[in-house]
């Protein structure tokens, strides 16, 4: 619940903080992209595990270490 009441606090001072509306809109945009930078980060992560976890039988479709024509490597 420590992580909750520190989101509150911390809005609480964006809301009570007195500022015109260009402020508002930097406040705005600066949480918008730590949202979506969050949001990037934590998909990009999921990807990488999962594709780890898919190359067991090697890189290719079917399997084995060779290219898209068939030749090894």
């Amino acid at each position: 619940m420590a992580v909750k009441e520190q989101l509150t606090d911390v809005l609480g001072e964006v809301f009570n903080k007195k500022m015109n509306r260009q402020e508002f809109l930097k406040e705005v945009a600066i949480g918008l992209l730590a949202i979506s930078g969050a949001s990037a980060a934590f998909k990009l992560l999921a990807v990488n595990r999962n594709v780890s976890s898919s190359v067991s039988y090697g890189a290719s479709a079917y399997g084995g270490d060779s290219d898209s024509l068939g030749h090894r490597q």
